[in-house]
């Protein structure tokens, strides 16, 4: 058989991504690749792209076959280790990556390695290897030829814990609003992410570009609070003397209990009683503290997850017994505020304030406690085809919401604005009968946008509109006299 050209090959490995061709045994795979040719680049494509399809048995068999085709290539035995963790296959991921080895600061190897170990249990080794790949990759720039575009440093906290394979862009850059707000605006500002939460990391900062703006994105009151990580921030952020835009006191000052404290003779806003518990050795004793103070049920969430991970309803002692061992160095405990709407649904709404303007940005429904905006999954998908009401209620409140909340609502809104001095955050909140504000969170550790190719994505014109006053803020800062402002 005739070695096909390259242009076969990127015809057949199309076919074969979009499901024309029933597998890898219809391409007429080449007998010899070299390294960095057409084929062996439209192979790699080829393998990714099914993987992000979901397709990841065909990926597994075509990243075999390159592999065996070129045996001492590191890139693509780290891919096809990426695989075999993607099909559950660990022990022969483990494998694999036992048998490349690192080579120095080799964050793709180490990301993969601390997936595999956390999916097999090994949580220790998991760990260090979080931490070595974190090491690996301290900084991370967009848009490095773009020189004459203005430099936004970015101080973020580097994962602590990889549960999945990760590139050090994708870690560097997709978390919350800023690492959307850096795919919005790429031909307006270059952006170098740094992590606080590395060894030597002045020595990092040294010998990187000055930046002509700092944010910081150790955006989380409770992050931001750690004594390890709290003088990291300060110090890296006044590194520059630059300006920065949410300094960190600010940011130490919207953790859960701090927002509770300063809001708690408010007459407007209702903010959840938080408190603060060790990991204990005594769990019976701590767990008495909790019921001298909290009644049942009451939320339980470990310190530093998101997205409501580690995050629990704990409805009796039973429960909380069983799951405080389960919660690490500490946890807070979080009143329960059982604000129910129409139709026994729970609602949670999103808004954010750049420095005095209000968004309104999403406005969430389910039958769960627990809210979130992640509308591609399949049952928020099937919810929403299911309650189109709810769609049209948030176009209507994120368009107008000072009409839809009324005044009341928008002077308790106006109160936290107040409260919190962040130049820019985000607030997680609902709305009693009786017109008064719950505050689930207040902070800058939020996402403000739809994730791309959502079936019912939130309110464009919103995030547009909050996008273009979020990019008049960092010119407004960019062009101030440099200066540390730091604590």
């Amino acid at each position: 058989m005739a070695r096909p050209e390259p242009s076969d090959i990127v015809t057949q490995l199309d076919q074969l991504v979009q499901g024309v061709c029933s597998g890898v045994s219809e391409i007429n795979f080449p007998r010899q690749i070299l390294a960095g040719s057409p084929e062996y680049r439209a192979i790699r494509n080829a393998i990714a792209r099914l993987r992000q399809k979901g397709n990841t048995s065909v990926a597994l068999e075509l990243a075999r076959l390159l592999s065996a085709a070129v045996p001492k290539d590191r890139k693509v035995k780290l891919q096809l280790a990426r695989i075999l963790w993607a099909d559950r296959k660990f022990s022969e991921a483990e494998k694999l990556l036992e048998e490349i080895g690192p080579t120095g600061a080799d964050h793709q190897w180490f990301s993969a390695r601390a997936a595999t170990f956390n999916s097999i249990g090994d949580y220790d080794s998991a760990f260090k290897s979080t931490a070595k790949f974190r090491q690996a990759a301290p900084m991370v720039m967009t848009q490095q030829e773009s020189v004459h575009l203005p430099l936004v440093a970015i101080m973020n906290t580097g994962p602590y814990l990889l549960t999945q394979p990760m590139m050090a862009a994708h870690a560097h850059f997709t978390f919350n609003y800023i690492s959307q707000y850096a795919k919005e605006v790429a031909n307006k500002f270059r952006f170098a992410s740094f992590w606080v939460n590395v060894h030597q990391i002045e020595k990092v900062l040294r010998s990187s570009p000055i930046p002509d703006l700092v944010i910081n994105n150790v955006a989380s009151g409770e992050v931001a609070s750690d004594s390890e990580i709290s003088p990291q921030v300060d110090k890296c952020i006044g590194f520059w003397q630059r300006y920065c835009i949410n300094k960190p006191k600010d940011v130490r000052a919207t953790a859960r209990d701090n927002l509770a404290g300063d809001l708690s003779k408010s007459q407007r806003v209702i903010v959840p009683k938080t408190r603060y518990y060790k990991a204990p050795d005594d769990i019976d004793k701590t767990v008495d503290e909790v019921e001298s103070e909290f009644d049942y049920p009451v939320i339980f969430r470990a310190p530093f997850f998101q997205d409501g991970a580690n995050m629990h309803l704990v409805g009796n002692r039973e429960e909380a017994i069983e799951l405080v061992p389960r919660l690490g160095s500490g946890f807070f405990a979080i009143e329960f505020i059982n604000n129910l709407h129409k139709n026994n649904m729970y609602r949670k709404m999103r808004g954010a304030f750049i420095e005095e303007d209000f968004f309104m940005v999403r406005v969430d429904y389910g039958p769960d406690w627990m809210i979130h905006g992640h509308r591609n999954k399949p049952h928020r998908i099937e919810f929403y085809n299911e309650n189109p009401q709810y769609l049209e209620e948030e176009i209507a409140i994120c368009k107008d919401p000072a009409s839809e909340f009324g005044k009341p609502v928008m002077r308790a809104l106006r109160e936290l604005r107040s409260t919190v001095k962040l130049d820019y955050f985000g607030v997680d909140f609902d709305i009693t009968e009786d017109g008064k504000l719950i505050v689930y969170e207040a902070n800058a550790a939020m996402n403000f946008l739809s994730k791309g190719g959502a079936v019912h994505p939130h309110p464009k014109e919103s995030g547009d509109a909050l996008t273009k006053r979020f990019t008049q803020l960092l010119m407004s800062r960019i062009n101030r006299p440099k200066m540390a402002m730091t604590r």
